[in-house]
C-alpha cells in the first residue's frame, strides 16, 4: 500500500502533537529547574 509523502507527514505531525501535549507539564518542570539553577 502506498502512503503519500503528505499523509506520512500529516500521520507524524499529529503523533508529535499527541507526545508533546503528554509530556507538556514535565517540559515545564524541567524549565522551572534550569530557571532555580540559573538563579543560583
Amino acid at each position: 500500500m502506498e502512503v503519500s509523502a503528505d499523509s506520512q507527514f500529516e500521520a507524524t505531525e499529529q503523533a508529535l502533537e499527541m507526545i508533546y501535549e503528554d509530556n507538556r507539564e514535565l517540559f515545564r518542570e524541567i524549565d522551572m529547574e534550569a530557571e532555580e539553577l540559573k538563579n543560583d
